[in-house]
């Protein structure tokens, strides 16, 4: 612990019995003290007050790492203060998918600190999928700070998807936003490059609505509704520059997970929790638009509480047909009626 000692340089006594002072440290920039105790001659008084420092914020001026590529450089811009001008590769310290990746080229200049990543992101070896990547730039490297300053920037791999949530469609044309990974200036995309596979949908504008996202305007003939387009798009092979995907608007469903079986007579009483996929439960959903089959064939649907718009709780009576609550072994089926679910465009 170093200890240090400040220069008064005014008190004043208050009528309530306060006081206020005014001291200098002309070494706390360097020192970064945490607190200051505060002593008055020829009495007992000690008072202590903390120190506090300014946080920092970090913005990339990239929205993403590829993870295709081997060299990524990026420019992370203070939002308040300054970086002293000899900051160290040593002084930023890498994490999450870049933990095996190595610094180079490195840079400040008042705000700004410029650096080259080298090297591939990993794989989280958890989770089986790319994690952000992270950045902690040490506290000596940012004047005035006080404790490290962090920053998160996603990876990805180069390709692309179609927000299917926001498909819009009128008279033989549709609207949809597509994300893309890996083309850096999204308006040098033309039209024409963008195809499918099957030639009569046409792409008849472009919106450059995000750093990675495009809005297509699209001519689908013969449909009528949005259904009708996410029915034609679904499955087409998309070429975007030297981007190829499949178009994927899959059609609302749902899965059902055992919640509670109890003993209730000659039945057993379930209670299924049912959440839906790619979409949400139509406001109409209730018991009689609920059919079992397979082993829950002979039973009855008791109740359904739709707990939110994606999750619903079913309650149903099986016959027991000997089994008991802990020998319960059944595959039944359920099944909801046409227009219990409702498509996410």
């Amino acid at each position: 612990m170093t200890t240090v000692s400040a220069e008064v340089k005014s008190f004043d006594l208050n009528d309530d019995g306060t006081a206020g002072l005014t001291f200098v440290d002309p070494l706390a920039s360097q020192n970064m003290p945490v607190i200051y105790e505060i002593y008055a001659e020829k009495t007992d008084f000690v008072s202590q007050v903390g120190v506090e420092y300014p946080s920092f914020t970090l913005t990339p001026d990239i929205p993403y790492v590829s993870a295709d590529s081997q060299t990524n450089k990026l420019t992370l811009e203070l939002n308040d203060g300054e970086f002293v001008p000899d900051v160290a590769i040593d002084d930023v310290q890498l994490s999450g998918s870049f933990e095996d990746m190595t610094i180079e080229n490195l840079s400040a200049s008042g705000k700004n600190l410029t650096l080259q990543l080298v090297g591939m992101p990993a794989i989280s070896a958890e989770a089986g999928i790319y994690l952000d990547g992270s950045l902690s730039v040490a506290p000596r490297a940012i004047k005035h700070a006080s404790q490290a300053t962090y920053v998160n920037i996603p990876v990805h791999s180069d390709g692309a998807f179609f927000d299917y949530s926001e498909l819009k469609s009128a008279n033989d044309t549709a609207t949809v936003p597509v994300t893309i990974y890996g083309i850096d200036d999204l308006s040098s995309i033309a039209p024409e490059s963008i195809t499918f596979s099957d030639p009569a949908l046409k792409v008849q504008g472009i919106e450059v609505s995000g750093d990675t996202t495009l809005t297509l305007t699209l001519e689908v003939p013969d449909t009528n509704n949005a259904n009708d387009v996410a029915a034609r798009l679904n499955d087409q092979e998309v070429t975007i520059g030297d981007i190829t995907l499949t178009a994927n608007f899959p059609e609302a469903s749902f899965y059902p997970v055992f919640d509670l079986v109890e003993e209730d007579g000659d039945d057993l009483a379930l209670t299924l929790i049912a959440y839906a996929n790619n979409g949400m439960f139509d406001k109409s959903l209730a018991a009689d638009k609920i059919t079992l089959s397979g082993d829950f064939e002979g039973g009855n649907v008791k109740s359904v509480d739709q707990d939110s718009d994606t999750t619903a709780t079913i309650k149903i009576s099986i016959p027991a047909n000997g089994q008991t609550e802990e020998s319960l072994d059944a595959t039944g089926t359920i099944t909801l009626a046409a227009g219990t679910l409702v498509n996410a465009w």
